[in-house]
């Protein structure tokens, strides 16, 4: 994946390769928008807890 990020005078190019869980989530969401299946039955505050368990997770 290719991330374009804006410096003042020109456009700098990082690579980000995700790991492997990340990768397969990108897929999934993709899969989910190709399918038109954007319902989620995940309250918002529910879905930041989960985020923020899963990088203490990944931090630990």
């Amino acid at each position: 994946m290719t991330k374009f990020i804006d410096t003042s005078n020109e456009d700098e190019v990082n690579i980000y390769l995700p790991n492997e869980e990340t990768f397969a989530a990108f897929k999934e969401t993709a899969a989910m928008i190709a399918n038109k299946n954007l319902t989620s039955y995940e309250s918002l505050p529910t879905y930041f807890i989960r985020m923020k368990n899963e990088v203490a997770r990944e931090e630990a």
